[in-house]
């Protein structure tokens, strides 16, 4: 026994299963939705990586401050994706003091710059972003995400511009 659907518009091939059945829990919005990270279980998580690299002979290339930025991003992006822009906003600036920068966390923070009418620090964090990028050679795979990064950078200046009109 098993599933089947009929007649799945293009709209809908992104969907899971669940959500064209019509099964409770699978609906579309909770889809694309990033489930909160705990600090304890992934700083826990990393500690146990780090000791596993160090009986292989293995350097870690992510510090414990970057892990703690990363969970800081994904849980600011979970509130932002939540509708709670100022929880966001302060645990995405959070990620970024730890050296945590990531095209998604900037694009993230600028959107709540940008809703807050505050160009000039949609402006600071897209500079300061952009450049900690474009400096880290890890990010290499991300440069067209810079791209964009600097395409809103533009944008926003613009902006700024003319509200001070």
């Amino acid at each position: 026994m098993g599933i089947r659907i009929r007649n799945v518009t293009p709209e809908q091939f992104d969907e899971t299963v669940g959500a064209l059945a019509g099964i409770s829990g699978f609906e579309k919005e909770n889809q694309n939705k990033i489930k909160p990270l705990d600090m304890k279980t992934e700083l826990s998580r990393y500690r146990k990586e780090a000791k596993e690299a160090r009986e292989y002979g293995i350097e870690m290339h992510e510090s414990i401050e970057q892990r703690k930025g990363f969970v800081y991003q994904m849980n600011g992006i979970s509130d932002y994706q939540n509708k709670n822009f100022d929880s966001a906003k302060e645990k995405l600036l959070k990620a970024m003091e730890l050296g945590f920068y990531s095209p998604g966390g900037t694009e993230y923070l600028a959107k709540i710059y940008r809703k807050e009418k505050d160009y000039l620090s949609e402006i600071k964090i897209l500079e300061n972003s952009i450049s900690n990028l474009k400096n880290e050679n890890a990010m290499k795979q991300s440069q067209n995400n810079v791209l964009k990064l600097e395409e809103r950078l533009a944008k926003a200046k613009i902006l700024l511009d003319k509200s001070r009109k």
